[in-house]
């Protein structure tokens, strides 16, 4: 049963529609003042892997240096396998800074070094944008 969509409908669709993508953009923004944390509209390889550190900290609940799947978060439980390069069922410190080489590599569009702000938010458009295809084929 088609459900008929009036003027104000379709306004009100356009709104919920808009504020979602204004909370992707703030959610971005947000991300990006906290991993520049000279700001200077830049993050840097070093701000960036200061952040990737402390998320590794808080993920060790255990304070070993390591983060077995028990310890993991659900968001890191299904990239687990991935992350855990040498398949030992822990995610050494290493293997985890080594993936965020990979990430920061592919947000620094210019490779200069440094992700501006543009590159970032691109850089998490593609990612979404991939998620959504990943969806759309299961």
């Amino acid at each position: 049963m088609a459900i008929p969509l009036t003027a104000a409908g379709l306004s009100g669709l356009f709104v919920a529609l808009s504020l979602g993508v204004a909370s992707a953009a703030d959610k971005a923004d947000r991300a990006f003042e906290r991993m520049d944390a000279n700001g200077d509209g830049v993050i840097s390889q070093s701000e960036f892997d200061e952040s990737r550190a402390q998320r590794f900290e808080r993920w060790d609940r255990n304070g070993d240096g390591s983060v077995t799947k028990d310890e993991a978060q659900r968001k890191v439980n299904r990239r687990f396998d991935r992350i855990d390069a040498n398949s030992d069922g822990t995610i050494q410190e290493s293997e985890f800074m080594a993936v965020g080489q990979e990430r920061f590599s592919r947000m620094d569009g210019d490779g200069n070094g440094e992700v501006t702000s543009e590159e970032f938010k691109q850089a998490l458009a593609e990612m979404r944008s991939k998620k959504g295809s990943k969806k759309d084929r299961n």
